[in-house]
């Protein structure tokens, strides 16, 4: 099974996270909010960096201000990597991509402050939304990003 590398950003706005919707037939996880993010091209660099745990270093900072640039036109900073403040390794998720072919994907995670910009949403996201922490437990999210909003403790587990 192929691997991806996925960066994403949890762009905050004082109690305000900005998320991204993808199209309804654009898979990994059509019609949900998602955590804005890409995966990483280069394979050598992506393992290299991995076996080190080596997570909050300025090849992944560069490619998730890239990322978030082209796909919301925004610019971020105060970048720090979830891993291991949250949880102690990348989280990961198995599902299809978007040739509906089983992809395993790691996702390295960032908190981050919103710079400047004004948001639109470009590539595969067709809209942008910021919403309140609280607020995130009401809206359609993919799993990995409900599984992380709930270690963040924006979203209460409930029994």
């Amino acid at each position: 099974m192929n691997k991806r590398i996925i960066v994403s950003a949890v762009i905050q706005k004082w109690n305000h996270v900005l998320i991204g919707r993808k199209a309804k037939w654009q898979p990994p996880y059509p019609d949900v909010w998602h955590t804005l993010g890409w995966w990483i091209d280069d394979l050598a660099k992506w393992l290299l960096l991995l076996t080190s745990k080596d997570y909050d270093n300025s090849y992944f900072h560069d490619e998730l201000k890239r990322e978030i640039q082209e796909e919301a036109h925004i610019s971020i900073w105060n970048i720090e990597n979830i891993c291991p403040k949250f949880r102690w390794i990348p989280r990961e998720a198995i599902t299809k991509n978007k040739h509906w072919v089983e992809m395993h994907y790691i996702f390295l995670e960032y908190l981050c402050d919103y710079s400047i910009g004004n948001e639109k949403p470009w590539d595969d996201i067709v809209q942008l939304q910021r919403i309140q922490h609280d607020d995130l437990k009401n809206i359609s999210l993919t799993p990995p990003s409900l599984e992380m909003y709930k270690e963040l403790w924006w979203i209460k587990n409930t029994l």
